[in-house]
């Protein structure tokens, strides 16, 4: 089955397969991959944004929960100047799955994503932050290979 969304143009065919290379790696990490430190949505958003060279955004989740995902487009309406986003959540906040989505004005998303500079500077100062990432990405070729290109969506 092909999506709305896709079938639709919200998000391309190169998006979802992008997406689906991304949650299958994500799903195969161990468990014990960073040997004590639980893996968290920072973690693998800013690891996967190296090795897909794809956006990564951090923030807050309703308002409440400090975020990170990735930004696989980001595109302008002209009527209305407002900023339309293809979203790839890769550790959803209380969730088991990844999901894509895009944020237009008639779904809820752009409302429970925003982005903080401020978040991002909290999450790259921690001092093993840079280590455990670079665990997380190697972890991320280990189960699914080095990608044959980086996969840049424009």
């Amino acid at each position: 089955m092909t999506p709305y969304a896709v079938k639709n143009g919200d998000i391309s065919i190169e998006e979802l397969e992008l997406f689906k290379d991304m949650r299958a790696r994500v799903e195969g990490l161990s468990d014990t991959l960073l040997e004590g430190t639980e893996l968290s949505c920072h973690h693998i958003c800013h690891a996967l944004s190296r090795l897909f060279d794809v956006e990564v955004a951090d923030g807050r989740f309703d308002g409440m929960s400090k975020h990170s995902w990735l930004v696989l487009k980001r595109r302008t309406f002209m009527q209305d100047g407002e900023n339309s986003l293809v979203i790839a959540d890769m550790y959803p906040v209380a969730g088991v799955s990844a999901f894509l989505f895009y944020t237009a004005w008639c779904t809820p998303w752009k409302k429970l994503y925003t982005e903080d500079p401020e978040f991002l500077k909290e999450v790259t100062q921690h001092p093993n932050f840079s280590r455990e990432r670079e665990l997380v990405r190697g972890g991320l070729i280990k189960v699914g290979g080095a990608p044959l290109r980086r996969k840049a969506v424009a």
